[in-house]
């Protein structure tokens, strides 16, 4: 007989936004019932971030870490049986996988068995290179969460698997420093401007010839103030200047009540965190994705306030679009709610069924 808890499966190898999404679910979660315990087993190195969170929590490594010295059979024999061991320890009434494909080590692990199988994934669109698989997948869980893109939110059908939210966001606005918190933690001089730089983990296409441009134009301007985000996964950028600081912190939406102006990869819990808590930003999409979308989310991200997308990125583009959003009136004032947060509604879900 199975417990009350829900066993996450997040699987992250290149960036966080799969375990992000899960934790912000899994710590709604804990809000909205007390009697179900989250467990998360995933493939992110940055398994530290669970522990934060007092959560329990299971590690394997992502099969590209093991290029050359393991199978791709073997390691999914590996997931197989690691997840099967933790749902006979745990005996989870729900198992919630949060990743873009379903691998043969997942649906070995949960087959058979009697719970309830959640599969949580973002839109996808007849372009996309395995959209037959994944449909095929489908009829492995008993619902698919979808959560919304910016802009596009489906309505819900009783009668289907589907479950489609809001965007989801990790942190909510009253858990934000204020702006007066935020510059008095960085010791920010009165008068500066403040402008932070996330351009993601770096490890998809590089990332520093950007940055690097990007700080190049920036030291143009006078009284600013930049925050350099790293990503926790990374590389160390070893970027110094003077009124810079380069931050390795999670999550650093904490700090967007201080922002003044950003400029972010298109990324999705980076775009849908931005226009939530409505930060001024300018986005730089990734066009080197396989599958996503940045380019189309960025600009949809456009409809919804002081938000640019920067397709081509040259010192016209860019000067163009700094001045717009830093010093027009007009944009920097919309800091207006645009939607609810996805992972109250899917933790709401998941605490039904």
């Amino acid at each position: 007989m199975t417990n009350n808890s829900i066993l996450f499966v997040p699987t992250n190898g290149v960036g966080l936004g799969h375990l992000t999404r899960t934790l912000a679910v899994a710590r709604r979660l804990k809000k909205v019932t007390t009697d179900r315990e989250c467990i998360i087993f995933t493939t992110s190195p940055a398994v530290h971030l669970i522990k934060q969170e007092d959560m329990l929590g299971y590690h394997l490594p992502s099969s590209e870490l093991f290029k050359g010295k393991i199978t791709p059979r073997d390691w999914n024999h590996q997931m197989s049986v690691h997840l099967q061991l933790i749902i006979n320890q745990h005996q989870p009434s729900t198992i919630v996988f949060d990743g873009a494909f379903p691998y043969a080590g997942i649906l070995s692990g949960i087959k058979n068995k009697n719970i309830v199988k959640v599969w949580v994934r973002r839109q996808i669109n007849k372009q996309h290179p395995n959209y037959e698989k994944l449909l095929q997948k489908e009829k492995d869980f008993k619902y698919v969460v979808v959560p919304g893109e910016i802009g596009q939110k489906q309505e819900n059908s009783n009668i289907n698997q589907y479950f489609h939210s809001n965007p989801v966001v990790y942190l909510d606005h009253e858990e934000l420093l204020t702006k007066e918190q935020v510059r008095k933690y960085f010791n920010i001089p009165d008068g500066d401007k403040v402008l932070y730089i996330q351009l993601g983990a770096g490890k998809i296409n590089d990332i520093f010839s950007p940055i690097q441009f990007i700080l190049e134009e920036l030291c143009t301007l006078d009284n600013t103030f930049i925050i350099l985000g790293e990503s926790p996964l990374g590389e160390r950028l070893n970027i110094d200047g003077e009124n810079m600081i380069t931050i390795r912190d999670f999550p650093n939406s904490r700090y967007f009540n201080g922002i003044d102006l950003a400029i972010s990869a298109s990324g999705y819990n980076s775009v849908s965190e931005l226009v939530y808590f409505q930060v001024p930003t300018i986005f730089i999409p990734n066009q080197s994705t396989r599958a996503d979308d940045q380019l189309m989310r960025a600009k949809l991200a456009e409809e919804y306030g002081p938000f640019i997308s920067l397709q081509d990125l040259n010192k016209e583009s860019f000067h163009h679009a700094v001045k717009r959003l830093l010093f027009n009136r007009e944009f920097f004032d919309q800091r207006n709610k645009s939607f609810t947060n996805g992972a109250e509604e899917i933790a709401t879900f998941l605490s039904n069924i």
